[in-house]
Order: structure tokens, then C-alpha cells, then sequence
């Protein structure tokens, strides 16, 4: 479907309005660019360490309790937890 142009309107009036908005939507985006280019912003890695020990210590615990673990399984559980903890900790230090 064609949209009929005001009587007015010639196809250089509307070409011109639509070069003179794409020239405007150019300027702002080149002003942002800059902005954002130039703020002081830094490159930067983050690292994020979500410490979950205390939910494997309760997920075992609640094994155990359960019994879904004897005593023998918990006590050898908990320490396989422990020395990975140990060597993470290692690891990162």
C-alpha cells in the first residue's frame, strides 16, 4: 500500500525531511559514542567467587540424616569435601 503525500509535499520536500532526521540520528549517535568512549571508563574483568561450602556441607548432612548415607559414607564424604576445599583454597592463594 502507497501512502499519499500531503498536496504540498513534493518527492524533494520529503526526501530532504528524511536526509535532515538521518544527519540528526547520526550527530546523536556519534555525541554518544563519544561520551561513552571517553568517560574514564576502563577495560575491566571482574571475577566473581560464589562461596557454596556451607550448602554442600548441609546437603550432606541432610544425606545422613536421612539415611541416604551410613556414618562410614558421611565421615568419608565430609572429608573428600574438606581436602577439596583445601586444595581450592591452595589454588587460589
Amino acid at each position: 500500500m502507497s501512502r499519499r503525500l500531503p498536496k504540498n509535499w513534493t518527492k524533494e520536500s520529503r526526501d530532504k525531511k528524511y536526509r535532515s532526521r538521518d544527519k540528526r540520528s547520526h550527530s546523536v549517535e556519534n555525541n554518544l559514542k563519544s561520551i561513552v568512549g571517553h568517560s574514564g571508563n576502563a577495560d575491566v574483568d571482574v571475577e566473581v567467587h560464589i562461596e557454596t561450602t556451607a550448602i554442600a556441607y548441609a546437603m550432606l548432612c541432610t544425606m545422613h540424616a536421612t539415611g541416604s548415607l551410613s556414618d562410614r559414607q558421611f565421615r568419608k564424604s565430609v572429608q573428600e569435601l574438606n581436602s577439596l576445599m583445601d586444595k581450592n583454597h591452595r589454588r587460589r592463594s
